[in-house]
């Protein structure tokens, strides 16, 4: 089997490589400043082929330690970026198919996981990762409401270490 050849999308990825501080702020109760946690991220490529992105850090609610690994990649059948997450404090795996905008500056990853309002049910998220023209970056998570409008709930900013 022939080992294939990188796309523009697999190269698109190489522009996450690095260390990264990050600083994530989530919304509180209503009238409340946004809970913060903050951490490191260290992306590496798997070969030309896959990002991994590995984070510690604080969670926002406890400032309880977490680890997480992020891994994506781009599969030229399918047309589209996969990818998994999965972090120490939870039992679930969240899978991604995701794209890239127009610009491609923005990658949109849908997965879908337990719903925060029925913990029987499911729901729709997204993780965004978006490049900044100042070499930074935004990620963002969102979660879509049974009238199909989407709610951030997660944002971070990431700064390159050193």
């Amino acid at each position: 089997m022939a080992q294939p050849k990188p796309t523009p999308e697999h190269e698109w990825l190489q522009q996450l490589v690095g260390e990264w501080a990050y600083e994530h702020k989530c919304p509180a109760e209503p009238g409340s400043e946004p809970v913060t946690a903050t951490g490191t991220e260290r992306v590496r490529m798997l070969g030309d082929l896959w990002a991994v992105c590995e984070t510690s850090g604080t969670t926002p609610d406890s400032n309880d330690e977490f680890n997480a690994t992020l891994a994506i990649g781009y599969d030229p059948d399918i047309g589209r970026f996969v990818g998994s997450w999965y972090c120490s404090m939870m039992t679930k795996m969240y899978v991604y198919e995701g794209d890239l905008d127009a610009d491609r500056r923005i990658l949109t990853l849908n997965t879908r996981g337990p719903s925060f309002t029925d913990p029987k049910a499911e729901a729709d998220y997204q993780d965004i990762i978006e490049l900044n023209a100042d070499g930074s970056r935004l990620f963002r998570s969102q979660v879509k409401a049974d009238d199909g409008s989407w709610t951030e709930f997660m944002r971070g900013v990431y700064h390159r270490k050193g």
